[in-house]
């Protein structure tokens, strides 16, 4: 390799260009900084400014007196998007994001639940469980709710790996206008934790989200995160002053 006073972001590339490759994998221990020297023909003075510089962008993580591992993928999570969603077949690194349904059934909705779709009565809903995993690893579980009065058959609509947001929109011409998302950082309980592969002593991210059209909410759900495998971020609007602040009622949805 040729000498260069930026030779260390030459490497810097190179290492990121295997790892996109697969040659170096997420999770595993890359080579020592003297193997790295060899392959690259740089010195470890060199190597280390490089394997620095990535570690301090999050794609290396280093672990004193074990090594340099790969990091893995954070998938970002814009909690102020409107229509936040998990993107059917999304890549991360090379794995695959997907959504598998493991509950779908229709229900009565509890007291909670009907009041904060407006109603005082029994009224029936989708009730909607669906875990979404990158590889075989859980990263997330989605309870969602939908009226049935809104959304008539939706049942036989959503199949695993389907978009709901893309169905609400596309086939029932529903547009959404206003949402509200909560985050908490929870305890799972034992049924969230065993879809999610942690402990309930683990720490879980929960979100809270109602949505609505242009006058009355049309979606619900509460969906957890592992902490571990996501990077929340948010999108500023200069206009997000027009929207006025709406709190999410409590609702039991274990109810």
């Amino acid at each position: 390799m040729e000498s260069s006073a930026y030779l260390y972001d030459q490497i810097r590339i190179m290492i990121i260009k295997m790892i996109e490759n697969g040659e170096f994998r997420e999770g595993e221990k890359i080579p020592s900084e003297l193997e790295l020297g060899e392959l690259f023909g740089a010195s470890r003075i060199t190597i280390r400014r490089a394997v620095k510089e990535l570690a301090d962008e999050g794609v290396l993580r280093i672990v004193r007196g074990k090594g340099t591992f790969v990091e893995k993928a954070k998938r970002p999570v814009r909690i102020l998007n409107l229509e936040e969603g998990f993107t059917d077949g999304l890549q991360i690194g090379n794995h695959q994001v997907t959504k598998v349904i493991l509950e779908k059934k229709i229900i009565t909705a509890n007291k909670s639940l009907a009041k904060l779709f407006g109603q005082e009565g029994a009224m029936e809903v989708l009730k909607l469980v669906r875990i979404i995993r990158e590889g075989d690893r859980p990263i997330s579980v989605d309870y969602a709710f939908l009226p049935t009065s809104i959304y008539p058959d939706i049942e036989n609509l959503v199949a695993d790996n389907v978009s709901t947001f893309r169905l609400i929109n596309q086939h029932f011409g529903i547009k959404f206008k206003k949402a509200k998302k909560e985050v908490e950082i929870v305890h799972p309980n034992d049924e969230v934790a065993r879809h999610m592969n942690v402990s309930p002593l683990d720490q879980v991210v929960q979100i809270r989200k109602i949505i609505w059209d242009e006058s009355r909410p049309v979606h619900f759900s509460q969906y957890y995160l592992r902490t571990d495998g996501i990077k929340l971020s948010i999108d500023i609007d200069v206009d997000s002053n027009k929207l006025e602040s709406v709190e999410i009622p409590n609702v039991d949805i274990w109810g």
